[in-house]
């Protein structure tokens, strides 16, 4: 079986049923986003990584790519400022990228991935909030725990640090860790077994 395509879903609002799930969409899509928006886009360290996923696909003009990854970094350093509640009007350039506040955005990742592993623990089916089967809520969480556990951990092909080493100096997180090291390795089990459902002759990594 061919590896998922890199796309991180667009999660709809639920209109009718319990709210349960509904309170917990901004862990995705604002802790878990922004972590990964964060460490793509703006981690020079990963720069081979989004030259791979989304430059090179776009374009084999080195000029074209160049203006392209300055649009996308501009276009995640708003979406990850405006997030956190700070106003960006009139501001740009460095004034911009020095409003990320990278440790929060960690901080805040672990924290969701935390409050993520608590609510699978309470599941005796396994999936999210007692579904027998995965739901758009589990699909969405494993478009994340698999980008980032594939792309951000430390056996892959784009890290190079130990698993213990979650954040150093060169801004390389590795979110993966991240992932495999929450609650009691409650999302790392998840995303494996959706692997094992939807995907059972694939090992989660794509050969490039």
């Amino acid at each position: 079986h061919s590896p998922p395509e890199h796309v991180l879903p667009s999660l709809p609002t639920p209109k009718n049923g319990p709210l349960r799930p509904e309170a917990y969409l901004p862990l995705l899509t604002l802790h878990l986003r922004n972590a990964w928006l964060a460490a793509l886009y703006l981690t020079p360290a990963y720069s081979s990584l989004l030259e791979k996923l989304y430059l090179l696909p776009s374009s084999s003009n080195s000029l074209v790519r160049s203006s392209l990854k300055r649009q996308l970094r501009l276009a995640a350093t708003e979406e990850i400022v405006s997030s956190l509640g700070r106003g960006t009007s009139g501001v740009a350039g460095e004034a911009l990228e020095k409003m990320v506040d990278f440790e929060e955005i960690w901080h805040d990742a672990k924290q969701a991935m935390e409050g993520l592993c608590q609510v699978l623990r309470e599941s005796e089916e396994g999936w999210f909030f007692g579904s027998e089967v995965p739901s758009e809520f589990d699909a969405a969480v494993f478009g994340y725990t698999q980008v980032m556990v594939e792309f951000m951990s430390s056996d892959s092909s784009f890290s190079s640090k130990k698993p213990e080493e979650v954040s150093q100096g060169d801004g390389k997180v590795l979110l993966g860790e991240m992932v495999k090291q929450a609650g009691n390795g409650e999302l790392a089990r998840h995303r494996e077994r959706i692997l094992a459902r939807a995907w059972p002759e694939w090992d989660g990594k794509r050969e490039w």
